[in-house]
């Protein structure tokens, strides 16, 4: 379980005085949770509510560790969850929760999935290369990129810069209809993997004649970040790529959205590059008028609850009232995520959640913790994120505008034979792409490639997958 209090036990307090509600929270070191709770479990000390990866679900499922519960009982005893997630994801929200037919977690939303990936482009490098406007297909992208190679755009007169790298490839495979390593659906409604779509070979010779050329950065493998914060892409902040498509789109919000100095990426590029100047832009339209980068899964999965706990309808029924508590209201939401209002947050003149510093008011800021809180006892509804987090959506809203085409993987649960094949497969797909694109495989291998998939899992896969997608659907 996760702390969340920054003085010991007020909420905690609050919850018992005013709900009723009194907790025994286990701490658990991030690093080496997964062994630990496995421990508590093989010791028999199974707790209600734990968090887990969704893909162990099934597993903890047979093992008699977890339990379902009937959707009717939730809909009685969580009302406003239940209107939320009618209202946000209906019938697929609630038929992904749940396991032969009963619910086996809650259905978060992920809102930050609202905007695929961005991309991203060096329009000050436009302008010095003689580039007017910014590319908006394939060609179109080749060029720029090419010119980026050897127009020396950064003046320096060095030969040191390259069209894209390793997180710029997201929006050229879109060009040509898929994603890596993503259940997708095929022009006849059924599920292939993106890796081994036809199209994806026509991709691969792009690329490689792009790698020959020097227009992709030699070193794309080992990726544009060098170390710090995961989203931040040092290589088109330092000026050695043009063209990016790194991390979330929340992490290019500009100067003065959720802080005076902008989300990360902005953060950084602005440090080095004062008068540079990026436009975030539509993805590339490919041959066959199709793009898109990648579109998170608007659902998070993974709360789940002992059969202990679900055997006991009178405890059920309390820990689903507690969370419906949350979706209630705002402000009750805002207190279990940061504390009490007043103290620890307040809500400005256009009703923005910001702390007493008068920035946005965050778990990081007022507890001390790493933003850690009870997050699996919460149901976030859209209101509630809107109003804590509205400056973003609202720039996401206008900057995204007819840009904002992603690819959204169709099997978010793990398939019977992935611990048996996925693994192995993935490893195979990744090498034989990397080898393609650097020459050291003609392009004629990719044909081998997916026989040599198929053959060690890739066939079963795709089997289960689509009968997963049939039954799924059947259910709707």
């Amino acid at each position: 379980m996760r702390q969340i209090a920054r003085r010991d036990g007020t909420l905690f307090a609050h919850w018992r005085e005013t709900l009723g509600v009194d907790w025994n929270i286990r701490y658990l070191e991030q690093q080496t949770q997964r062994e630990q709770l496995n421990l508590l479990i093989a010791s028999g000390e199974v707790p209600d509510v734990m968090s887990i990866a969704f893909p162990e679900i099934t597993s903890f499922k047979d093992q008699g560790v977890v339990g379902g519960w009937d959707e009717a009982f939730f809909r009685e005893w969580a009302p406003n969850v239940s209107r939320a997630i009618d209202e946000w994801g209906g019938e697929e929200a609630w038929a992904y929760a749940k396991l032969d037919g009963m619910m086996y977690t809650i259905p978060q939303f992920n809102y930050n999935a609202r905007f695929a990936t961005p991309n991203v482009i060096r329009t000050d490098w436009l302008d010095a290369v003689g580039i007017g406007a910014v590319p908006a297909t394939i060609a179109e992208a080749e060029a720029a990129f090419t010119a980026f190679t050897r127009q020396d755009p950064d003046g320096n007169g060095r030969d040191d810069t390259y069209g894209l790298s390793q997180a710029g490839l997201r929006a050229i495979y879109g060009a040509y209809g898929f994603q890596p390593k993503m259940w997708l659906e095929r022009d006849d409604g059924t599920l292939a993997y993106g890796s081994v779509f036809p199209e994806a070979r026509d991709a691969l010779e792009l690329l490689a004649q792009w790698y020959t050329d020097g227009i992709l950065d030699p070193e794309y493998i080992t990726g544009e970040n060098t170390g710090g914060y995961w989203a931040l892409t040092h290589a088109f902040a330092n000026g050695r790529i043009g063209f990016t498509g790194m991390a979330g789109w929340y992490h290019w919000s500009p100067e003065g959205v959720e802080a005076a100095d902008g989300g990360p990426n902005v953060q950084l590029f602005r440090s080095i590059n004062p008068d540079g100047e990026y436009a975030i832009i539509a993805p590339f339209t490919g041959p066959a008028g199709k793009s898109g980068t990648v579109s998170w899964f608007p659902l998070a999965l993974g709360t789940v609850l002992s059969k202990e706990l679900v055997d006991d309808p009178e405890r059920l029924a309390k820990l689903f009232s507690f969370i419906d508590h949350f979706s209630a209201d705002a402000r009750n939401m805002l207190t279990g995520m940061h504390g009490f209002e007043g103290d620890d947050w307040t809500l400005d003149d256009s009703g923005f959640a910001i702390n007493p510093d008068g920035g946005m008011a965050t778990p990081e800021d007022r507890f001390g913790h790493g933003g850690e809180y009870m997050s699996i006892l919460y149901f976030q509804p859209e209101f509630v994120m809107d109003t804590v987090y509205a400056p973003r959506f609202a720039w996401g809203a206008e900057e995204f505008a007819g840009k904002n085409m992603g690819y959204t993987n169709k099997i978010p649960v793990p398939l019977p034979s992935d611990t048996r094949y996925k693994a192995e497969g993935d490893k195979l797909l990744d090498e034989g792409f990397h080898q393609i694109i650097t020459g050291q495989r003609p392009i004629g291998y990719f044909d081998e490639l997916v026989s040599q998939w198929n053959a060690i899992g890739g066939s079963q896969l795709t089997e289960e997958a689509n009968a997963w997608n049939d039954s799924f659907k059947a259910n709707l």
